[in-house]
């Protein structure tokens, strides 16, 4: 299986089984909500994959889709530092679902500033 098919099928096991539970447990979410965990990961996920410069708007009308009734303003409040580390649990689970590498390094041994965090 290529690397690329082995990081869809990590993320998609990530995203139908252990989402909610990475939401609840980085506080992203702590009641129930209109959104969910999953809700807002696919929605940035794949809407970034879609389009690499999607702005909160089009993340709205993405979670909207899914029969999210959301706002721009409500979009744009979920990004928090809780839904920072909900997505940062996320690429930790796919990348140890990928196992050891040989003669590469999964992640930079110091954090790198990241322009996706700061929209």
């Amino acid at each position: 299986m290529s690397n690329v098919s082995q990081i869809a099928q990590a993320l998609q096991e990530i995203l139908n089984e252990r989402v909610e539970a990475l939401a609840k447990e980085t506080k992203f979410i702590q009641r129930v909500r209109q959104i969910s965990g999953a809700d807002f990961a696919q929605a940035l996920i794949f809407g970034w994959l879609q389009e690499p410069e999607v702005t909160v708007a089009g993340l709205t009308q993405i979670l909207q889709r899914r029969a999210v009734t959301i706002s721009k303003p409500g979009t744009s409040e979920r990004f928090t530092p809780q839904a920072a580390s909900f997505l940062e649990r996320i690429l930790q689970e796919v990348t140890q679902r990928q196992g050891p590498r040989r003669g590469r390094a999964h992640c930079a041994a110091t954090p790198v500033p990241c322009s996706v965090c700061r929209r």
